[in-house]
């Protein structure tokens, strides 16, 4: 007949526990470990214990004890055990329901130690991206900025053609007043070319230093004579980024490459113009054909920002 020792030692066997390891689970010293599988449970300390130490045995390898006690009662006899029926139930001890908690608790714990890094993971990437389309607008300002000099060479050429067309029409229109003011129209032409070479040929703009302060410049002139052009070019092998104002309004601002240039017009009335550069080494500026040359100690700085008012 099979009795209760018998099926605890059978499943301590199969879980591979020594009476050594099993005590250490249990509590419970080896000697009353083994008296519980010989079926002496005369050598425990009373009926109470004997009750304690099965339930314990039982819950260490695994079986339930509930079932267990109800298919076996224990009394001072145990003579009316009989042989079991059916298969034994497996009862989920504390130890392994402890191990399964340590997983859960293990799982639970990474998650929280992983989720600030993936946070700070997607943080970052969210930054790069925003720095990436900051780059993209400024360099699509930029090119907005920036005027092609061939393109405004076009449109000036453009409006000269469109202005010689007309007084083209309106010579044909007056053909007499044409003829009368030919031989005046001659004169006045070779006065003014004669004039042109005269200031041509005077050299630099010549100009009175007003104040200096660090990148910043004032000066003073009375060497222009309104309207005109003001010339401006990057010399070859250099690159500059300029701007310029008259009267406080932007009139043009943008990047020059080697061997460009573009022109503004400084109309009659004009009292003052600004000019902000971004390397001044690479920028030559030329007003009503003469060049403007600025004082050698101002000029070796790179960026600098003046104003030059017309008298």
């Amino acid at each position: 007949m099979t009795k209760i020792g018998s099926i605890l030692a059978e499943a301590r066997v199969e879980k591979g526990y020594t009476y050594a390891d099993l005590e250490q689970v249990t509590k419970i010293q080896s000697r009353y470990l083994r008296a519980i599988d010989q079926n002496n449970f005369q050598e425990l300390p009373g009926q109470f214990y004997i009750r304690a130490f099965v339930r314990q045995y039982a819950e260490a390898v695994d079986i339930d004890p509930e079932w267990l006690l109800a298919k076996y009662p224990l009394d001072d006899t145990f003579a009316n055990e009989t042989d079991i029926e059916g298969v034994i139930p497996t009862y989920e001890s504390r130890s392994t329901k402890h191990r399964q908690q340590s997983r859960f608790d293990y799982v639970i714990q990474t998650s929280k130690n992983i989720f600030p890094l993936f946070l700070l993971l997607l943080f970052m990437i969210l930054l790069i991206v925003l720095m990436v389309m900051a780059y993209l607008k400024s360099q699509s300002n930029e090119d907005l900025i920036t005027q092609d000099p061939a393109q405004t060479e076009t449109q000036n050429n453009g409006e000269t053609d469109n202005n010689n067309n007309e007084n083209d029409s309106a010579d044909s229109e007056n053909p007499s007043d044409s003829d009368s003011d030919s031989n005046q129209d001659d004169t006045e032409e070779a006065t003014d070319s004669e004039d042109s070479d005269t200031e041509n040929s005077d050299g630099p703009i010549s100009l009175t230093t007003v104040s200096i302060d660090g990148t910043r410049g004032s000066f003073k002139t009375s060497d222009i004579k309104l309207p005109t052009k003001v010339d401006l070019k990057a010399v070859e092998g250099g690159r500059s980024w300029i701007s310029v104002s008259i009267d406080g309004a932007v009139a043009y601002e943008g990047t020059l490459e080697s061997g460009q240039s573009q022109s503004v017009d400084l109309p009659s009335g004009a009292k003052n113009i600004s000019f902000s550069i971004g390397f001044t080494p690479s920028a030559e500026i030329t007003i009503d054909g003469k060049p403007l040359e600025l004082p050698e100690d101002y000029k070796t700085i790179n960026t600098q920002y003046f104003d030059i008012e017309i008298d």
